[in-house]
């Protein structure tokens, strides 16, 4: 288990939808780090996210990628 803080950002923001644009409440974050291979196994596997604090959180994208 992997405890992760992330920024705050703002209601507004999220209406906006886009942290591009001069003035955005929103504040993108990311995290990058590994995960042992023999976590995962043939066929499906599991991700599970579990908020234990603060309000909401909005997220696009997970990806996992071999290391090179």
């Amino acid at each position: 288990m992997r405890t992760l803080q992330f920024q705050g950002g703002a209601t507004r923001g999220s209406l906006e939808g886009d942290t591009i644009r001069v003035g955005s409440a929103l504040r993108p974050s990311y995290y990058e780090f590994p995960v042992a291979a023999d976590l995962f196994t043939a066929g499906e596997n599991v991700l599970r996210l579990r908020k234990t604090s603060g309000s909401w959180i909005a997220y696009d994208a997970l990806g996992v990628f071999a290391a090179q």
